[in-house]
């Protein structure tokens, strides 16, 4: 393997994984991170950007990294296993003058946030947190980054249970931030379902960001909600989220798909970088049923943001007409529900949203 890296001089993406049965093979951790430091020994890739390394820490992992410290620009050190090897060989000076994100657990990331410079960081990911360990300890070390009004850095953090204390403690220390992931692990025998109230509770923390952007909350694993959990509740809090901080662009409580903010109007999203909801219709079902029902909290606003912009479409005027003017009795009103499907495909031609729970082209030509 080491002979083989050496010749990768193109290289810019670097994947490598310690699997279990290699790690079973061996029979301490200084065995373990020889033989999978060995790979290391003298490898240097020049146009190297992201290095994905998910093995035991060793000199020649620091070693690694340090000849590239100049260029890295994603870089993830997560130690798996009973194999995890001597962490405290980070701790020693580096200047990542290029990097932009990086993953670890929770033990790394207090470390090399306290010894390294990385000056340019935009995200940190911390894994696997355990809920003894001290996450306010980690979170103290993050306070020492710029906090600036310039600053911009994203937290994602990985952790067993709902986590409710731990949004209290990163809006209590990290108030600056402009994004924070709390991924919620745990499948449905691991974690009691959450009450709502106790998600609107969380209002208070989110009162506290100055500059946050985007706030998600969620369970990493997909399935089915409570029967107490409904998309006009999820709306209900998102909507009070975003009045305690006006700042928030995004917004994803349990349960619930991500929720965009457009002038002032929450819509929810179908699509999430979190692949955690790809096949989620609710949005697009709820965000049908409220206009054709004329029930969307801010219904006449979000026509005519549509409005605006779409002005330029042959088709938008007739179809924002014929919203306006199809009655919405009697309940299912077959002509209202097509008037209604017509305004979200305008909207999707407009990029206001991306909804893909029907497969038909609307017809503008149905009767009058």
């Amino acid at each position: 393997m080491n002979r083989a890296l050496r010749c990768m001089n193109n290289l810019q993406i670097l994947k490598l994984s310690a699997d279990n049965d290699a790690m079973d093979e061996v029979t301490s951790l200084h065995a373990a991170a020889e033989r999978f430091g060995i790979m290391f020994n003298g490898v240097v890739l020049p146009h190297l950007t992201h290095a994905y390394l998910d093995v035991p820490m060793s000199q020649e992992v620091v070693e690694f990294v340090h000849r590239h410290q100049d260029h890295l620009l994603v870089l993830s050190l997560d130690t798996l296993g009973e194999g995890r090897g001597n962490n405290s060989l980070l701790e020693r000076d580096m200047h990542l003058s290029s990097l932009l994100a990086v993953h670890a657990t929770s033990d790394i990331i207090s470390i090399v946030v306290s010894s390294w410079l990385f000056p340019r960081v935009e995200r940190i990911s911390i894994n696997r947190f355990d809920n003894s360990s001290d996450y306010v300890g980690v979170l103290n070390t993050v306070t020492t980054l710029d906090s600036s009004q310039d600053a911009r850095l994203a937290l994602d953090l990985y952790r067993k249970g709902w986590n409710v204390e731990l949004i209290e403690a990163v809006s209590s220390r990290v108030e600056w931030i402009t994004e924070v992931n709390f991924v919620c692990l745990g499948g449905t025998d691991d974690l009691e379902p959450i009450n709502m109230e106790v998600v609107l509770d969380a209002r208070r923390c989110l009162a506290r960001f100055f500059n946050l952007r985007s706030f998600q909350w969620y369970n990493d694993l997909e399935y089915d909600p409570p029967e107490f959990f409904s998309m006009d509740k999820a709306y209900e809090i998102v909507a009070i989220f975003g009045e305690t901080c006006p700042s928030l662009q995004y917004c994803q409580i349990p349960y619930s798909p991500l929720w965009r903010k457009i002038k002032d109007i929450w819509i929810p999203c179908e699509e999430m970088e979190s692949e955690i909801f790809l096949d989620d219709t609710r949005p697009c079902e709820w965000m049908l049923e409220q206009l054709a029902a004329n029930s969307f909290p801010k219904c006449k606003e979000l026509v005519a943001y549509i409005e605006g912009a779409t002005e330029k479409l042959p088709e938008a005027k007739e179809v924002i007409r014929r919203f306006r003017t199809r009655p919405v009795e009697p309940l299912g009103n077959d002509k209202r529900r097509r008037a209604a499907e017509h305004l979200m495909r305008l909207g999707e031609k407009a990029g206001i949203w991306s909804f893909n729970c029907w497969l038909e082209e609307c017809n503008y030509s149905d009767d009058e």
